[in-house]
Order: structure tokens, then sequence, then C-alpha cells
């Protein structure tokens, strides 16, 4: 059969990797879209995924509406010379829209209850609504709720194996303590309204941090010329190796902290709808997350879990006691697709 996934955000491409190899595989055949933002293609070219890019990333609403209208177009031609038997992608603000279209059954998947903007535009449209147990919302009828996370895709360990040889390529030594810190740019469609820290509490927040070890920032945005010294230099593809080995997490994607959560590492959530998400408040509930409003108080909780040696051993032992409690999403991924297709 053929299978079109849309891809457009770089967790994306780690979400669905492991399923196109795995129905590629099957014999099936993947066509891989994308909308080109921060490190899309990279991802794609490290991982050997071929692709179409179809639109690049516009900040602000207005922005993206320009885009929305610019992809769908190049989006059907490509749906009618491919002749998807079915689609998928997370959001689906563009196949679940040419699905309905086409009559092509388009397969979303989401955790994002507060992305208001492309909820509303892809649910009506879309053929199937796939959500984790955790997600805060009813979609209908057409909701399939699994006992998963996105980051369980590829963060299970029947697919992912730490490797400690990444340490030496950001410059670590073995023993070192470091922390991760992330920044977002705020110009997605759900964050229309909010903001992040700003630059004057971003730089005490880095130098505060690294009174107890070695702060490393990765940030969606253009980092200010004081905070590029701070800048992690791995790969893409490397970045969840370092998050394992990582002490502490703390910033302001929910994508990296629920990565975190899941790996072991302490998290830190700062944002101002951390408490609306579902996927992060059932890992707050197992402990793996913390979220905050605030900085404030997220930075007093960051210098707690740094002066506790011992925390990340027990951060370990909830991460794993979440794992074992839910599915490797991968497998249940592939054999949704293939099944929905042929029924």
């Amino acid at each position: 059969m053929n299978i079109l996934i849309d891809i457009v955000h770089p967790a994306h491409v780690h979400f669905f990797k492991y399923a196109i190899a795995k129905w590629r595989k099957n014999g099936h055949k993947v066509q891989v879209v994308i909308r080109q933002k921060e490190s899309v293609v990279e991802l794609l070219e490290a991982y050997g995924i071929d692709y179409i890019k179809i639109s690049d990333y516009q900040p602000g609403l207005w922005g993206l509406l320009k885009e929305l209208i610019g992809r769908d177009i190049k989006l059907y031609k490509i749906i009618k010379k491919f002749k998807p038997d079915i689609m998928a992608g997370i959001a689906g603000f563009s196949i679940s829209f040419l699905g309905w279209l086409t009559n092509i059954p388009a397969v979303i998947l989401t955790d994002t209850e507060h992305a208001r903007l492309s909820n509303f535009i892809s649910f009506p449209f879309a053929a199937l609504i796939c959500t984790p147990v955790s997600f805060q919302e009813d979609a209908g009828k057409k909701q399939l709720r699994y006992n998963g996370s996105h980051e369980l895709a590829y963060l299970h360990p029947d697919f992912f194996t730490p490797d400690k040889s990444i340490l030496n390529k950001a410059g670590l030594a073995s023993d070192e303590r470091f922390f991760i810190v992330r920044f977002v740019s705020w110009g997605a469609a759900h964050d229309v309204g909010e903001q992040g820290i700003e630059l004057e509490d971003r730089l005490g927040f880095i130098e505060k941090l690294s009174r107890y070890g070695k702060a490393l920032i990765t940030s969606e945005g253009k980092l200010p010329d004081e905070l590029v010294k701070y800048k992690i230099k791995v790969a893409p593809q490397e970045i969840h190796h370092l998050l394992y080995y990582a002490d502490l997490y703390i910033g302001e994607s929910p994508t990296m902290a629920s990565e975190a959560g899941v790996l072991g590492t302490p998290s830190i959530l700062i944002s101002s709808w951390a408490h609306e998400a579902g996927c992060i408040m059932e890992q707050a509930q197992y402990g793996i997350v913390c979220p905050f409003t605030q900085y404030e108080p997220a930075l007093k909780k960051a210098i707690e879990l740094v002066g506790n040696p011992k925390i990340k051993l027990k951060w370990k032992q909830k991460s794993r006691k979440m794992v074992e409690n839910k599915i490797s999403v991968t497998p249940w991924l592939v054999e949704l697709v293939e099944g929905y297709a042929k029924k």
C-alpha cells in the first residue's frame, strides 16, 4: 500500500522514523512530506529518509495561515500523483482536510490539548484521532485513546540505547555534571499570546545553574551573543543520548521535558500552560516531570534537585515504573496504520 506521512516539526521525525522503516520493510511505499522547521531536514537526512519539502516554517498566526494555504496546494498535487491509501501525521491540519476532500483516510495523532487552532482545523475532517489516555479532552466518536505517549515511539527501551561516547563529542568528561536548558521561539500556532523567559532572566538562570555544573543550551531560535558559548555542540540526532546522561533538564519545551522524564533525567518544565497538558500532568503524577508556570519557583526547584546526589537514581526508578505501565508505541502505530488502510 501507499502511505503518506506529514512532518511539520523535528519531534515528528523521531516519532515516525522507526515506523517508516518498518512499513518499508513490510513492502509498503512511504512518501514523506515536510515543513522545514529547525532541524527537520538534518534529521531526515541523518536517518536516510527521503522527503519532499512543501513549506517553510513561518512564525505568527498570519504567517502560519499563509503557509497553510501554500502547503495545501502543493500537498494536493502530491496526493493526486502518489495516490496514498492512507495518510498520517501529528496535528495533521493539512492531511485531514485534503484527506476528506480526496476521500483518503487521514490518521492524526495529538497530545496537545491547547493546540486549539490546529485541533479546530483538523478534528472535523480526520478519519481517526489518536490521543494518549492522558489527553484531557473528548475529541468525539473518532477518538482512539492508547496507553502511551509520543516519546515512547522512539525512546522506549525496545528502540533506544544510550551512547556514552556522545559526551566526548559534547566536550564533556564521563563524570562531569551538566544540565540541558531548552528555550523555544514561541512562534507556533498554539503559542500565540504566550511568552517565555526574558533575556535578563535567561542570563541569570544560566549563571546560577553553572555554579553546580556545566549548562548546555538548545534553542529553537537564535541565541543572543551572551549565550552562544553555552550552545550544545552535538548533531540533532544525538541529543537524546546527551539528555539521558544529563543531571537535569530545565526549559520551555514540553516535548523535551517529557523526553527527559522518560529517559530518567530530572525534568523541569516552565510554561504558562504546563498544567493544561494531560501528558505532562500524567508524568507529574509519576514524579518524572515537574511543571511550573513561573521562572523563579522552577529555578528554585532546579537548585534543590541538583543539590541531591541521589536524585538521578531515584528519577530512573520512577521513569522505569512509568515505562513498564505503558506500551511501546511504534509497533502499535505500525499495526494501526496497516490495519486501518486495509479496513
